[in-house]
C-alpha cells in the first residue's frame, strides 16, 4: 500500500523504522533502505549480507503524511508484529523496523518481492513487481504527488502518465497483455 500511495522503492518500504513514526501527526519519516551487499569477510560463510543503510542523497530522505487509514493499519501492524515478537521469544531481534522478518531482523529485498509476485498472481493479477507500484503511484496521483513522493519533476509524471495513455490507446496493458482496445 505504501509503495503505490507514496511510490516508495522496495528498499525503503523495509528500511522503515517505528521511531521515524509520529502517531500524533501522522508522519512517516524515510531515511533508511534495505539492500543486499556482497560479504567482503568470506570467513563468515556467506557471500552477501543485508544492510540497513541511509539513504545516498539528501533529496531521497524524507518525511510522508500518512492518511488516518494507514495509521490506523500501521496500529495494527505494530499489534501483529508484537505478538510475533513473543512467539519468536529469544530468537527475536529488535531492529526497530516496521517490515522485519518472523525474527526482528531486515526482511530479504529478493524475498519480499518473490512474496510480493505470489500474492498478486493467486489474487489473479498476473506477475507484479514491487517496483511497478511506484510508477503507477506517481501516474495516478500526478505531478504534485509525485514531487511529494520523491520523483524528481514533473516531467517524469507525465511522461509515465503518457506511457501508459498510450499503451491503453493501443490496446497493450502495462504488463505485455492485450487489452479491450486492441
Amino acid at each position: 500500500m505504501l509503495a503505490l500511495a507514496y511510490g516508495m522503492r522496495r528498499s525503503e518500504v523495509l528500511g522503515l523504522h517505528w521511531s521515524a513514526l509520529d502517531w500524533k501527526a501522522g508522519t512517516l519519516g524515510v531515511t533508511h533502505g534495505v539492500k543486499r551487499i556482497k560479504d567482503r569477510d568470506v570467513s563468515l560463510g556467506r557471500r552477501t549480507r543485508l544492510v540497513v543503510s541511509e539513504l545516498k542523497t539528501p533529496k531521497s530522505r524524507r518525511t510522508l503524511s500518512l492518511t488516518s487509514e494507514l495509521v490506523a493499519r500501521f496500529r495494527q501492524h505494530r499489534a501483529r508484529q508484537a505478538e510475533a515478537q513473543m512467539a519468536a521469544g529469544t530468537l527475536w531481534q529488535d531492529r526497530g523496523l516496521i517490515f522485519a522478518s518472523e525474527v526482528g531482523t531486515p526482511m530479504d529485498p529478493d524475498y519480499f518481492s518473490h512474496s510480493f509476485a505470489r500474492l498478486c498472481e493467486r489474487a489473479g493479477l498476473g506477475h507484479w513487481h514491487p517496483h511497478k507500484l511506484r510508477h503507477s503511484g506517481a501516474s495516478q496521483f500526478g505531478p504534485g504527488h509525485a514531487a511529494a513522493c520523491g520523483f524528481r519533476g514533473a516531467r517524469a509524471c507525465q511522461h509515465r502518465r503518457h506511457q501508459g495513455r498510450v499503451r491503453e490507446l493501443s490496446g497493450i496493458a502495462s504488463d505485455g497483455r492485450e487489452t479491450a482496445g486492441a
